[in-house]
């Protein structure tokens, strides 16, 4: 799952996890819509940290600076609530105490952009994304963005007029270089455990459970508890879908495997359970 680059998401207290817990339990196994759901979990762990902002696009960083306000700027989620919601609910499973609560408020961070980035799906046409130092745009709810002008402004125009700081991008390619046209192949390779890509994905789930998946882990891991000789070869063709390529998973970050947001959501729904 694609989560934020630059991370600080909140933690409950013991009582709140297990009634937040005990609440998500009930839903999994009630028959209601999937939006009632989400709708009914989100309101229920709506605190004064929800959709906490960590980050800030370059773009926003311009806005603020002229406009001494936040008109025009708007909070932005990496990966979708829906697809949030699609993963803690449309699966055979329900997700353990720790699996839910980590996940969910890994992926309730948010960036502030402006409204143009922020109009059209995905990531990747986002401006570079700049950490947020604790404490600032922290004022008005999660729905509301106030600029402060003795706290936040002054962070805003010192950052402004220092050297570029590191930034970020979402990382994730822009999907317009293809329409996944081998996505059907997905829901195949689940119910094909001796097939090698049912393999690859399956290792990149199990090693992802401890964090990020580097590429010499995710190739010794195969090798090691699955027998993948070819890797290389076929990581590569997991990687396109020109020619006789498997079909487009997988891109890199540097040496760090991610999985396209696209293909995720039929992997998630198709690869529950162990094999």
């Amino acid at each position: 799952m694609p989560t934020h680059p630059l991370n600080r998401p909140h933690r409950v207290d013991s009582s709140t996890a297990q009634f937040l817990f005990g609440l998500y339990s009930y839903l999994f196994a009630a028959n209601v819509s999937l939006r009632i759901k989400q709708r009914t979990f989100e309101t229920a762990a709506e605190s004064r940290d929800m959709w906490r902002v960590v980050s800030i696009s370059r773009a926003a960083l311009e806005c603020i600076a002229l406009n001494k306000t936040a008109k025009g700027l708007q909070r932005g989620h990496i990966l979708s609530r829906n697809d949030r919601a699609l993963h803690m609910f449309k699966r055979d499973q329900p997700l353990t105490q720790a699996e839910l609560l980590g996940y969910f408020f890994e992926h309730d961070t948010v960036a502030l952009i402006t409204k143009a980035e922020n109009s059209r799906d995905g990531t990747a046409h986002w401006s570079p994304l700049l950490a947020v130092p604790e404490g600032i745009f922290t004022a008005g709810s999660f729905f509301s963005i106030y600029v402060r002008k003795s706290k936040d402004l002054p962070w805003v125009v010192q950052e402004l007029r220092s050297p570029p700081s590191t930034a970020y991008t979402t990382s994730e390619p822009d999907k317009s270089n293809g329409d996944f046209k081998k996505l059907h192949r997905i829901e195949l390779w689940a119910h094909r455990p001796t097939q090698v890509n049912h393999k690859i994905i399956r290792a990149f789930l199990d090693l992802e459970k401890n964090g990020d998946v580097h590429l010499p882990e995710l190739r010794e891991h195969c090798k090691r508890e699955h027998d993948i000789v070819k890797f290389d070869d076929n990581y590569a063709g997991m990687k396109t879908d020109e020619g006789h390529s498997h079909g487009k998973v997988f891109y890199d970050d540097g040496d760090v495997v991610k999985m396209f947001s696209i293909v995720r959501r039929k992997v998630d729904q198709h690869f529950q359970g162990g094999v």
